[in-house]
């Protein structure tokens, strides 16, 4: 597989949106003529890494799903005394010993490494790229636009005389099940002042679904850093086009916690998707922490709701959700984070708890308060409470997945460079042993720390796409040196990832907040990734401010 290093002017990729040919028709349209091939055979070239291999098995059994025709494949090699038979009708795979082939080939050569060919001429239907990993490419559009779009009866949407000539796109990464990333956009959301000494951090995203013509409308926010009282409270920000431009519209102030208003951290933003008590779907929540400012010497936190009915134009602080200390006495409390659970309509707020001791020493752990009006909640429920003393889950993020399971993720410091770990449940208020503490989230060997993130998309492959992000590298280092952490996918539920440069890389900088608390969600139809981070503001070395960087990736 690709590195980024090799993409790196475009940059990363994924995306899931199939290329199907299908137009609007209706019940009175003619059906479309397509090739019959039940008594095809599969012929692919000899000479074929696995992950090709794979591919045509994949072709295979697309075929069958989708025509009902169950074809045999073989390779095109030739025994010592066996002489080549060409009048059999074939589906020829890569650079085939076959004239069709050979001659198709002939049409690729003046062409760039991306160009591709799928033809069709006389019994023979030929695949064929200009190098390995656009030939990948070619039997994946196969598959999405010949295939998928076929309407049974031993039938390919594809007619006789067919001559597709084209180009993949070269800056995509593809992977073993045939997901593609790539980078569409890329712009700063914010930059702080130069000099300020100011840094942004705890970016949070949604795209609307549940206001009507608004839907698609972007809203987000991030928190400001080691700033001064100009840049208190969260900016809003929204964006009209997808992503590509953005405009503040507004600034959420904590109102209710009195003196707490001047150092605020950690938003997360959340649209309500029912009724629920007197907020109407659409209304749009803000769960942040809010610290004492330095006349109180930072010895309060609270976890504060806001809420905003004009689609984030204007907000207003309203509900307390729980109170406690400073950091530095570990008595606080943090991180809020929202999730609907369907099945009992209600919304969960998440987040990290240090108030209570264990044996004299502050312990955190991970709780959740629900509510099915948005102003009564109910008791403290416990997700990860661990016996260890020391340990110390936080910065939870949930994702909930297309087999029914919530995958839960969170730092675990009191562990040597506060490893990621993650647990599954099907019930929000069911987590097993609370001190069970999971499983470490691995790419092979490596493994991610600090402000993890974890978002899910049914786009790439029948188990859709997990994607895990983090601060820095705990085990392993990441696959571009000394640039931040990786990005960790994984195409079966959370068993296993993959690791992948950082689509939005970032220098390590001693003590620095730079690419902190990255966030990733994803577009209504899963088609779209939104990820944004903080790197520096500068490539100056000694500059540690970091901005806010958004990505738009497509995955398909």
């Amino acid at each position: 597989m690709k590195t980024f290093k090799s993409v790196m002017s475009v940059l990363l990729l994924l995306s899931f949106s199939f290329t199907a040919l299908i137009s609007c028709s209706s019940e009175d349209d003619e059906e479309i003529i397509g090739i019959d091939i039940s008594g095809y055979t599969i012929v692919r070239q000899e000479a074929m890494n696995t992950a090709h291999v794979q591919d045509v098995v994949k072709l295979k059994k697309a075929i069958l799903e989708h025509t009902g025709a169950e074809l045999t494949v073989k390779s095109d090699w030739l025994g010592r005394n066996e002489v080549l038979d060409e009048s059999g009708a074939e589906i020829l795979i890569g650079k085939t010993n076959r004239s069709a082939s050979i001659e198709a080939l002939s049409e690729l050569e003046e062409k760039d490494d991306s160009a591709y060919i799928i033809k069709v001429t006389g019994n023979k239907i030929v695949i064929i790229g200009k190098t390995g990993e656009t030939l990948r490419k070619a039997i994946k559009i196969f598959i999405n636009d010949y295939i998928m779009t076929s309407k049974g009866s031993n039938k390919l949407y594809i007619e006789d005389g067919h001559n597709e000539l084209s180009n993949v796109n070269p800056d995509s990464i593809m992977f073993s099940n045939m997901t593609e990333f790539y980078v569409e956009y890329t712009t700063d959301l914010a930059v702080p002042r130069k000099g300020s000494k100011l840094s942004y951090s705890y970016e949070t995203l949604i795209q609307l679904c549940h206001n009507g013509e608004h839907n698609g409308t972007l809203i987000a926010s991030h928190a400001g850093l080691f700033g001064n009282s100009s840049d208190n409270g969260y900016k809003i920000y929204k964006s009209t086009d997808n992503g590509n431009t953005w405009k503040q519209i507004s600034i959420a102030i904590d109102r209710t916690n009195a003196g707490l208003s001047d150092n605020t951290l950690q938003p997360c933003l959340y649209e309500l998707p029912a009724d629920m008590g007197e907020f109407k779907a659409g209304t749009l929540f803000l769960g942040g922490c809010s610290r004492g400012n330095s006349r109180l010497g930072d010895k309060y936190s609270a976890v504060t709701l806001y809420y905003s009915t004009d689609l984030g134009e204007t907000w207003k602080s309203y509900y307390t959700l729980a109170t406690g200390g400073s950091a530095e006495s570990r008595t606080g409390v943090w991180e809020p984070f929202f999730i609907y659970e369907e099945s009992t309509k209600r919304v969960y707020c998440f987040y990290s708890d240090e108030t209570g001791e264990k044996s004299g020493k502050a312990a955190q752990k991970l709780v959740y308060r629900y509510t099915t009006d948005m102003k009564n909640w109910s008791d403290v429920g416990i997700a990860i409470s661990c016996k260890e003393e020391d340990y110390r889950p936080g910065m939870i993020s949930i994702a909930k997945m297309g087999n029914g399971e919530y995958y839960m993720t969170y730092e675990m410091c009191g562990l040597n460079g506060c490893p990621v770990y993650a647990k599954k449940t099907t019930k929000l208020d069911d987590w097993g042993d609370i001190a069970d503490y999971g499983t470490r989230v691995m790419a092979g060997k490596k493994s991610m720390g600090s402000a993890p993130w974890c978002a899910w998309t049914p786009a790439g492959g029948e188990c859709g796409t997990l994607v895990v992000v983090a601060h820095h590298m705990v085990d392993g280092g990441s696959s571009i040196y000394g640039t931040g952490t990786d990005m960790f996918l994984s195409f079966d539920y959370g068993e296993t990832f993959v690791a992948i440069e950082n689509p939005i890389p970032f220098r390590q900088l001693p003590n620095s907040k730079c690419g902190y608390s990255s966030f990733v969600g994803f577009s209504e139809d899963g088609s779209t990734m939104y990820y944004m981070n903080n790197p520096p503001c500068s490539d100056d070395e000694n500059e540690e401010q970091a901005k806010v960087v958004f990505m738009r990736i497509k995955i398909w």
